[in-house]
Order: C-alpha cells, then structure tokens, then sequence
C-alpha cells in the first residue's frame, strides 16, 4: 500500500532531522581531512622526495568523501524515501517538489504515494516544499574557523607584513652587484660565527618565487642568521631588486657573474656546499655558527623545514 503525500512528507521530514544531526559530525570529519590534507601539501612543498606522501594524503581524502557519500544513500535507503518501481531516491531538493506535487516518482513516473489531501496533509506537504533555509551561523562559523586555520598554517601574517615592510628596505634598495663566483664564496666563509643561510636562485624559475614571501618572514624572525642570497642568471639580473622587493624579501641584490663549467662547483666545495655540475634552483644551504651545512636542499620550498633547523641551532 503506497503512502499518502503527507505520509511520504513526514518520512522527508524525518529523514531530514536526522540527517541534519550527522551532517554535524560529516562535516566535521570532511573539513577536518581536509585540513590535514592541505597542512600535508604545505609540509611537502613541492619537494620530489615526498610525492608518494602527497599521494597518500590525496587518495586518503578521496576515501572519506566517498565513504560519506556511500552512507548518505544508504541512510536514503533505509529510510524510505525511495522509489519502490525504480528505487530513485528522493533527496535532491529537484525531485522532491515534483513527488510530493503528483504523487508520482520524478525519475519513472510510476506512483509513489495516494493522490488524496485533507486539510492538514496540505499544510505538512506546503511546509516541505518551501524552501529550506541557510543556516548563516553554521557557514559563518566555518568560514571563521577556515580563516584562522589558513592564517595559522601558511603564516598569511607573516606575508601581509612582509609586504608591508617593502617600502622600509635597506638593504633590497642598495645598488645591484655583479660578483664572480669567487666573490660569493669568500661572503659566505666571512659570515663564520654565527649561523648563515645560502640561496642560489633565478627571478625566473617556477619555483623560486613561491618560496621568498615565507623566507623573508623567518629572514625577520631570525635575525641573528645572516642571509646570503645570489641570483645565478646574469642575463635577468636587472629583475632582482624588483623581485626581492615584490616578495618583500630585504636582501642585497646580488647575482653570480658568468662562470666557466665547474668554476662554481670549486668555489663552493670547500664550504661545504655541494653544488655539482647541476642544480636544480632554488638551492638552499644552512649553515651552522662554525661553518658546518646542516641542511641542504634544492628544487624545494621547504621553509617550514629551515625555520625548524634555525630553532635548533638557536638553542643553547
């Protein structure tokens, strides 16, 4: 025996409440791997050796959506608000309307509920096919709750002050310096004595320009290290005080002049800095007050990973 349309409108309706309560913690549990997913993808930072974590996180995500979803038409299963020719469910805001207006299922036509209205009926099938309405607070409170999580793991202060700082340059401003390789080498064994971080970059590269907002802001929270940074596309050196300032970056606009095949690679050797015949830029090397490379990476943003060497290299 098929239901009346108000019979059918209150299993709606009760599908509805309880479904509203899961939503709570299915939201919940979305947002919170996605969050994890995206706090992976900003650990990982492009770095090659790290893809299959990026893979995991990326196939683990995708596994609770469908997992929610899975569970979603079994609750619409279960509870009755499908239809008994075609086994459609009635879920969409589209389809509901149209079943609870005729009686009949929007997919196969076939019936789906008794054509007869009393008074009552036609109020609770009126209320159902209004519009449902947004819950203001609930996405208020997580686009807050996004805003914070964003503000806190991709350091979005930090780079807001960062820009602002760009007017108050000194160093960034000075004059650009063509220096040989050899120049460089001998700046970098002058900072012995206290921590130091070396960068090879290019104003060009894919990857360089994602990396100088955060490094200039661990550049600011680290004082006591001394930074040496050099562009190694002599072509394109003109762009360099212009791209450390646009990434608010207070660094000494120098650039590496022309160097013959494995001048560079000499230079740097005897600090410690294995720069090989290739490299992938940006190259970044971390050394230690006695002039030690405690870390060396290169084609990698990773800056979240410098800041925590600088930690401990600042303790005691």
């Amino acid at each position: 025996m098929l239901p009346t349309r108000a019979e059918l409108a209150d299993r709606f309706a009760g599908f509805d409440r309880a479904d509203n309560r899961r939503d709570v913690m299915g939201s919940a549990v979305i947002l919170g791997a996605l969050f994890l997913f995206l706090s992976v993808v900003n650990r990982i930072d492009g770095d090659p050796a790290r893809e299959w974590v990026f893979t995991l996180a990326t196939v683990a995500l995708l596994t609770v959506i469908g997992v929610s979803r899975f569970y979603y038409r079994a609750r619409l299963r279960d509870s009755q608000v499908r239809c008994p020719s075609c086994a459609a469910a009635f879920g969409s805001s589209k389809s509901r309307p149209f079943v609870l207006a005729t009686g009949r299922c929007a997919t196969c036509s076939a019936a789906v509920a008794e054509d007869a209205l009393d008074v009552d009926a036609a109020a609770v099938v009126e209320r159902q096919l209004a519009p449902r309405p947004v819950s203001v607070r609930k996405w208020a409170g997580v686009a807050v709750c996004l805003f914070v999580w964003l503000s806190l793991e991709f350091d979005l202060w930090d780079r807001v002050v960062a820009a602002r700082r760009a007017a108050n340059f000194s160093r960034a401003n000075a004059p650009l310096v063509g220096i040989t390789v050899q120049d460089a080498a001998a700046r970098i064994a002058a900072t012995k004595g206290r921590p130091s971080i070396v960068i090879l970059y290019r104003t060009r590269c894919g990857i360089t320009p994602h990396m100088f907002s955060d490094f200039a802001a661990m550049a600011a929270r680290h004082p006591e290290v001394d930074v040496q940074a050099f562009d190694t596309e002599p072509y394109y050196a003109d762009e360099v005080p212009g791209f450390l300032r646009r990434y608010g970056a207070d660094f000494t606009p120098l650039y590496l002049r022309e160097w013959r095949k494995g001048e560079l690679t000499d230079a740097m050797a005897p600090l410690g800095i294995d720069v090989g015949t290739t490299f992938t830029t940006p190259l970044v090397a971390i050394r230690d007050a006695d002039g030690y490379v405690v870390m060396r990476e290169e084609a990698t943003t990773n800056v979240k990973g410098m800041e925590r060497v600088l930690e401990r290299l600042r303790q005691p």
